[in-house]
């Protein structure tokens, strides 16, 4: 062979193409989808698992602590809303210190002192110590409850973040199952075990079990980085790009010095200076969601999160009372609608319960169990179709189908077919708050989009405050009107959400 023909391996040696000045979207991109956001949906997930089995857990003890307690229908409430009013009231404040100090930071501070007030509580004796603690609790979930979509979803490229989210909030679902029926088989048991000179019953036990996923979560955000998106518009642009190294060498099993992006694109750093005067303080972290172009956004997601959760909450926390009116109507076995049965029932007769302890019927750990799978399915369903259909269209058509189930519940008598009737209208405005949050981290401005997301919600819990301190009163009021309100209530959320861009993901 001539000399002319014979070649070095190097000569064959291409090198891999890299990008200069790359765009944070395309870079994150780049590091596909593997180990890592597994990793990121398992604790982003028990975040949520931790935090929505907190907000629910009281009103499973409720029975069980009367006695211990010394409770009575007034303080039952007072419990009942403690926990609600801390995470109503503080989220803006967390969504703040996230979008000016870091979601990493927040989610761990967060976590770990809703974990402490929780065992704090667990251990009090009085009723005004553990309502106290109970409250701060609230406050301290609020953070990682509404933060934790911003975090997630700020690590997800475009092309799997939608579906990457469908994953994460299946532990809202897990949680909705897990808990009440770690509540039917705890909370019945006659436990007392003596520490520090306290008596560790049952629901003390409970309470105890719940918190630990919190601190679980928080100890695992210290081995986590910074959001990859918050840093690179904090200006941290280096750092973001280690971050992107990072994922990329862990989702692809190759060295991050073959990571095809160079460098990020500086010109945000202009960027961030422009906007260090808004996020000197609180109002000026706010005032921007609501001028153009962000305000009819700002306003569209507080609506519709309004308006989903005055049916999935609001209407959720009066779904046991409804199903035993229904079974207890003065029509005895006859086939009635829902309407029919509740107006059958004596609302002026009031029944004094006495000191009974593990007094929870078996019915409304099931009735919970059957809807936390619901919620389970659902979120499987979302995370297969959302990619064909969009979160637009989703979104629409939960609405409509959970309409129309509030309508049919008019008319339908059997009693399986009002059942289903009744999962369908909780679960699908339900998962559509995870729907809701996704689209505002999609459109709001990263150094905005925690108090956005913070905002939303809170607009959601004023909904289901709202919804169920008045849909007893309008059930027994008028029935069909109610249902016919709320279906009206759930179409009108279906148009504000044309709002938002065709391309919304």
């Amino acid at each position: 062979m001539s000399d002319k023909h014979k070649y070095s391996y190097d000569e064959f040696k291409i090198s891999a193409e890299k990008y200069k000045n790359v765009e944070f979207e395309a870079a994150l991109e780049h590091t596909s989808f593997g180990k890592y956001n597994l990793a990121l949906i398992l604790v982003c997930g028990l975040t949520l698992y931790g935090v929505n089995s907190e907000a629910y857990a009281v009103g499973y003890v409720l029975p069980s602590a009367e006695c211990d307690l010394e409770l009575d229908t007034y303080t039952k409430g007072i419990l009942t809303s403690t926990n609600f009013i801390g995470i109503t009231g503080s989220c803006c404040v967390w969504g703040y210190l996230s979008d000016t100090k870091g979601r990493k930071n927040v989610l761990m501070i967060s976590l770990i002192f809703a974990f402490l007030c929780s065992v704090a509580a667990a251990f009090t004796p009085s009723f005004w110590g553990f309502a106290v603690l109970r409250f701060c609790n609230g406050i301290f979930i609020a953070g990682p409850s509404a933060i934790v979509y911003a975090y997630f979803g700020e690590f997800q490229s475009r092309i799997y973040r939608s579906t990457a989210m469908a994953w994460m909030s299946l532990f809202i679902a897990l949680a909705l199952i897990s808990l009440p029926g770690l509540g039917w088989s705890l909370l019945p048991q006659h436990i007392n075990l003596q520490i520090f000179g306290l008596t560790l019953n049952s629901w003390r036990l409970f309470m105890l079990i719940i918190s630990i996923p919190n601190l679980i979560a928080a100890l695992a955000f210290i081995k986590l980085p910074e959001s990859p998106k918050y840093l690179y518009h904090s200006g941290h642009i280096e750092e973001a790009l280690q971050v992107l190294k990072t994922i990329y060498t862990i989702n692809t099993g190759k060295d991050e010095s073959t990571f095809p992006v160079e460098s990020l694109q500086e010109k945000v750093l202009l960027q961030v200076e422009a906007k260090k005067n808004i996020l000197r303080d609180f109002w000026g972290q706010i005032a921007p969601l609501f001028v153009p172009p962000h305000l009819k956004y700002s306003l569209a997601s507080g609506l519709m999160q309004g308006g989903v959760f005055a049916v999935s909450s609001g209407v959720l926390l009066w779904y046991p009372d409804i199903i035993n009116q229904l079974s207890h109507s003065a029509s005895g076995n006859s086939s009635v609608t829902v309407c029919q049965a509740l107006s059958s029932v004596d609302h002026g007769k009031v029944d004094l319960v006495g000191c009974i302890e593990d007094s929870m019927d078996d019915q409304v750990f099931i009735q919970n169990i059957i809807i936390g799978v619901a919620y389970l399915v659902s979120y499987v369903v979302w995370g297969f179709v959302v990619n064909f259909l969009g979160n637009r269209n989703f979104f629409g058509l939960c609405m409509i189908i959970a309409s129309i189930s509030l309508v049919l519940l008019n008319f339908v008598t059997d009693k399986v077919a009002i059942d289903i009737l009744f999962i369908v209208l909780l679960t699908l405005p339900g998962i559509c708050v995870a729907v809701i949050n996704l689209i505002m981290v999609d459109i709001i401005p990263t150094y905005l989009c925690g108090m956005a997301v913070c905002l939303v919600m809170t607009a959601g819990r004023i909904g289901s405050i709202v919804s169920s301190s008045v849909v007893g009163i309008m059930l027994q009021w008028n029935c069909t009107v109610t249902f016919s309100l709320y279906a009206v209530n759930l179409m009108a959320c279906l148009l504000l959400v044309f709002v938002f861009p065709k391309n919304s993901t």
